[in-house]
């Protein structure tokens, strides 16, 4: 009789402890689980063994070799890639010819192979499968027998509308070589593929129920209550180590303090050290190698070989990895884990069900609400120097920013209105809408300022009368990175207190919830930047400035200062630059008039003036407050007075050959002119472009600006 171990799985369920070891590798009461499968098969009097191997291979074979030293003879047979639970075993089918169990390495049972063997060769079945009866069967695959044992219907993983049986599938068969014969090439399962092929074609396909202990280790509550089931005897098992008392286990050159305090059943593995005032409580188990120092409290915690718990530190519920350290003071709670060599600083804390992957860093006095997968440490504080910042998308996720807004919203009045602007990227438009959903949901409402720069933001929210508001940037420093500017009802960066009940609602999760009515709104204010500009314009003297004739060279990098830095300056003759973010100005004579192109957003000298550039068709990057595209179509356009204060006529700009008038001399297409009362583009000679109807405000029959549009009758408007 040979058997054959299915250890291949990489046991995604139970991530990050199998993120760098293979599942049946995972210790399970301080021995690999895979360990006490070989040993209970051993038992049953099966000393030839096929291991079949797939993920991290290299570490199931260092670790048992050839069995030797296990008194079993073991052999390999590896996958390239995964062929489920049939695949795998055809894998091996050279060195199957004789009559065969299969059993799982990643499952904790005490079943009696011997009575499964005799049943099937009883009833002179090609397969018969170990099956035991389970309160719930939704994640096994469900059988029905009949009174022989014959199984009648078969079907893998059902939900409750398909449940017909309470017996499920153990994952333990016992076989003969001729299932090779429906067992097609590539990757198949067993309880998928092969089984229901063997009853439609009548085949002797047999259920054993028993009764014995079987446990399928495959997610983190069942690889707890293994633990638990094992060191209260329900499972028969060996434990290494010495029984000193009832319920204590103590392995080969462990030391414990006389002072510590253990409370039954405790195991602690070999060359342990648990020094004075430190308690175990009960169903805790410490590895090989372990320190725990004293005051530490550990309380149904499973600690993994050559870890290290500090003095004070607190462990309930958890698990923690190979060599991780949990230094003074810290916190690891119900149903979290920490990673291999993961490290947890001082009196940091790890909230219920939060994961840390392997080799991160959580610094000292960090709570940590999340799971920390690809950022690179959990971070003390929420707010740094430049307020939330770090990689887009790693460190920043939407996850994060979302709790970041609902946290800020928390602390504002229901009602409350909080600005948010940014920048041109991709990032920080994502990351923007996470910040809208977050402040609804709380019941603040937004006032988006879209893409704009954050000084125009800050000066909108202190003059709209905003609570707050929220700038998304790309970093500076790194374009990597973003950051979250987050600032208070006056424009400045929220101060340490703000911050500091910010971070206590983040952390705590104690976010308010509104519904229904009281949902925040989200609206679009218009004409930001020309406030912003006329109250920049009011702080200078303009002609004291003109006076001076200064030679100014801007340089906007492609940003979102596009948007504004032609506006102030409208009083100067402009020379294209280089790039269409890039301008060069020198003051002009007063007999030079500044003027620009219909549809664009950049400033151009006049016709005839000493600066010779003339109007290009590209407008500056970034999207400007009327319509770009519109701009770039506009070949040769005419030109207008720039910043002219004119008023209307008393009969406006309303009839259609004012209206003409007032639009580029080339016919942009459309052509476009401006609602004296929006900051939209209409078209002159065709209906109103939908994508703009929202802004216009109410505004029917628009009047139009002379700001916008030439004198009626001077040659431009002819």
């Amino acid at each position: 009789m040979k058997a054959v171990i299915m250890a291949g799985g990489e046991g995604t369920r139970l991530r990050p402890l199998t993120a760098n070891q293979p599942k049946p590798m995972l210790p399970l009461g301080n021995r690999p689980i895979m360990e006490h499968i070989v040993r209970h098969v051993r038992n049953s009097g099966i000393k030839d063994i096929v291991v079949t191997v797939q993920f991290l291979a290299s570490q199931v074979r260092n670790y048992f070799g050839d069995g030797s030293d296990m008194g079993v003879d073991l052999t390999y047979a590896t996958e390239s890639t995964p062929l489920g639970t049939a695949g795998s075993v055809r894998n091996a089918a050279e060195q199957l010819d004789e009559t065969f169990v299969v059993i799982s390495g990643d499952a904790l049972t005490d079943l009696d192979l011997d009575e499964v063997i005799a049943f099937h060769r009883k009833r002179g079945a090609m397969a018969t499968v170990a099956l035991k009866q389970m309160e719930n069967p939704l994640e096994f695959g469900i059988v029905i027998t009949e009174e022989d044992g014959r199984i009648e219907r078969f079907l893998e993983k059902p939900h409750w509308g398909q449940v017909f049986s309470d017996t499920i599938n153990t994952g333990i068969y016992v076989l003969e070589p001729e299932i090779f014969d429906h067992i097609p090439d590539g990757p198949c399962d067993f309880a998928a593929d092969v089984f229901p092929q063997l009853l439609a074609a009548g085949l002797p396909l047999f259920g054993w129920v028993g009764d014995a202990y079987w446990e399928d280790v495959g997610n983190l509550e069942a690889y707890q209550r293994a633990h638990h089931d094992l060191l209260d005897g329900k499972v028969r098992v060996d434990l290494p180590g010495f029984e000193v008392r009832p319920g204590v286990w103590i392995g080969e050159g462990a030391e414990v303090d006389p002072d510590a305090r253990l409370d039954s059943p405790v195991l602690i593995g070999d060359f342990a050290k648990v020094e004075a005032s430190a308690h175990l409580r009960e169903y805790t188990v410490i590895g090989a190698g372990v320190v725990v120092k004293g005051g530490a409290f550990l309380h149904r915690a499973i600690v993994h070989d050559n870890a290290y718990v500090g003095p004070g530190a607190s462990l309930r519920g958890c698990v923690v990895g190979r060599g991780a350290d949990v230094k003074r003071g810290g916190r690891v709670e119900e149903g979290a884990v920490v990673g291999d060599n993961a490290n947890i600083g001082n009196g940091a804390i790890l909230q219920p069900n939060v994961k840390v992957y392997p080799f991160k860093t959580v610094e000292a006095g960090a709570t940590v609400t999340k799971s920390i997968i690809w950022e690179g440490r959990g971070a003390r504080t929420l707010f740094g120097e430049h307020g939330v910042t770090g990689l887009a998308n790693i460190d920043v996720t939407p996850e994060l920013v979302l709790r970041l807004a609902m946290a800020f919203g928390s602390t504002l009045k229901k009602g409350s209105t909080v600005t948010l602007g940014r920048d041109a990227s991709r990032v920080s438009r994502t990351l923007k809408r996470a910040l809208v959903a977050g402040l609804n949901s709380t019941g603040v409402g937004c006032d988006d300022m879209e893409l704009n720069p954050a000084p125009v933001v800050r000066f909108a929210a202190t003059r709209a009368g905003a609570s707050g508001g929220i700038y998304v940037r790309t970093s500076p420093r790194d374009s990597q990175s973003i950051e979250l500017a987050v600032f208070a009802d006056d424009g400045s960066d929220l101060d340490e207190g703000a911050r500091r009940k910010v971070e206590r609602t983040y952390n705590r999760g104690e976010f308010r919830r509104a519904f229904g009515r009281e949902m925040g709104e989200l609206r679009y204010p218009p004409r930001q930047i020309h406030r912003y500009i006329a109250a920049l314009l009011d702080c200078l003297d303009v002609e004291a400035l003109r006076d001076r004739r200064f030679k100014v060279v801007i340089d906007a990098s492609g940003g979102t200062c596009n948007l504004v830095l032609p506006h102030p300056t409208s009083g100067c003759a402009w020379t294209r630059w280089g790039s269409a973010s890039s301008w060069s100005t020198s003051a002009a004579p007063s007999s030079v008039r500044s003027e620009r192109c219909c549809c664009m957003s950049t400033w151009w000298p006049a016709p005839g003036s000493r600066a010779t550039s003339p109007c290009r068709s590209r407008p500056p990057a970034g999207r400007p407050f009327w319509q770009p595209s519109t701009a770039a179509r506009c070949s040769a356009p005419s030109w207008q007075p720039a910043r002219s204060p004119a008023p209307r006529s008393a009969t406006g700009w309303s009839s259609p050959a004012r209206r003409a008038a007032a639009t580029c001399s080339r016919r942009c297409i459309p052509p476009m002119t401006r609602c004296c009362r929006s900051a939209s583009c209409w078209s002159c000679s065709r209906s109103r472009r939908p994508a703009l109807a929202a802004r216009s405000r109410g505004c029917r029959t628009p009047a139009w600006s002379a700001a916008r549009s030439p004198p009626p009758g001077s040659a431009r408007a002819r």
